[in-house]
């Protein structure tokens, strides 16, 4: 018996799709293990077509068009989008630009909404109420609370988002990546869901 474990989504670089892109095989020997990840599942047309939806079915009817007789069991997904993204490389100053964009969007973006929060607030009064109740002046003193305040909401900051740079300070995932790996698991969910309703129509 084959043992087929479809993953849940494949991006290639290439137009052909092959057995060995999209799934692994177990109990089967190696010989023909190594054949069947190089069987062709399909080919995408070149700039017209970006993704597709493969079914567990279709992968079982090719393998079975080359080995008739094998009993194939899925352990995986019924069901695999499968992108296609041919390699484009863009200038570096562009790469620049965009990644410059996205920083300033990224940095004004949050000071507004820092900003905003605390004027609602009003984290000013706050601050002068408890100089007050310490029996201190703001104007005559050095703003530690400002300071104390500004340096933990940076450190809370970086916390959160577990890395500084390319360097994480724990190996959990970030709350970035478990938001985008949960984006990304409801477009799967949706793509496949349209071309089951589109082959129904059909």
């Amino acid at each position: 018996m084959i043992y087929l474990n479809l993953q849940e989504d494949v991006k290639l670089k290439k137009q052909a799709v092959l057995l060995g892109d999209v799934a692994q095989l177990t109990g089967i020997e190696e010989q023909k293990k190594s054949k069947l990840m190089q069987l062709e599942l399909y080919k995408f047309q070149k700039e017209k077509e970006k993704c597709i939806v493969l079914g567990i079915i279709d992968i079982i009817e090719k393998i079975h068009e080359r080995y008739p007789n094998e009993v194939i069991a899925s352990i995986g997904e019924r069901d695999i989008v499968v992108s296609y993204e041919p390699k484009k490389k863009a200038p570096e100053s562009v790469n620049f630009m965009k990644i410059f964009l996205v920083c300033c969007i990224c940095f004004f973006g949050s000071a507004f909404s820092i900003m905003a929060f605390h004027n609602d607030i009003g984290i000013q009064g706050l601050m002068y109420q408890l100089y007050e109740l310490f029996g201190l002046q703001r104007e005559k003193c050095v703003p530690l609370l400002e300071i104390g305040y500004s340096l933990g909401l940076g450190g809370g900051i970086i916390l959160f988002y577990n890395h500084i740079g390319k360097r994480r300070i724990t190996k959990d995932p970030t709350p970035i990546e478990v938001e985008m790996r949960l984006y990304e698991k409801d477009v799967n969910e949706t793509i496949i869901d349209n071309a089951a309703r589109m082959n129904k129509e059909e």
